[in-house]
């Protein structure tokens, strides 16, 4: 299977296309769902990730005061595509302008705290929400 990427302009029937990876059910469930990606979706660039022609990740940043929040769903079949996706999302991120980037990461969910470290991200902090831990990430520039 082709590992080639192409990036486009978030569409909402994007989401539909992409089955998210079983790591991720926790944090979708402590975050509000498909609805709050919907929901960070619309404050903030966000785009997907399409391998021949089919989304396999959608990802964005939800503008705050000090710079912004990244988000991120992955599909199942995504891994392939992982270098692809990593120069990607790094190129969007070095864009951005935002002084400051954070992102949550579930504790225990060990591939997204290492795509983090990838992405250029350092771990800063911790915190419960809706009773899950995660890990508080910054990427500053």
């Amino acid at each position: 299977m082709s590992a080639r990427i192409e990036i486009e302009p978030f569409a909402p029937d994007h989401l539909a296309q992409v089955r998210p990876q079983d790591a991720q059910a926790p944090e979708l469930a402590a975050l509000g769902g498909l609805d709050a990606v919907r929901l960070g979706a619309a404050h903030g660039p966000a785009f997907t990730a399409l391998r021949d022609g089919r989304a396999i990740g959608c990802a964005g940043l939800i503008e705050t005061p000090y710079g912004a929040s990244a988000w991120a769903l992955f599909g199942r079949d995504a891994g392939v595509s992982l270098t692809a996706l990593t120069r990607a999302i790094r190129r969007v991120l070095a864009a951005g302008g935002y002084p400051v980037i954070d992102i949550l990461v579930r504790d225990g969910f060990a591939r997204a705290h290492h795509f983090a470290r990838l992405l250029g991200f350092d771990r800063v902090g911790g915190l419960d929400l809706n009773g899950e831990r995660f890990a508080i990430y910054e990427r500053r520039t």
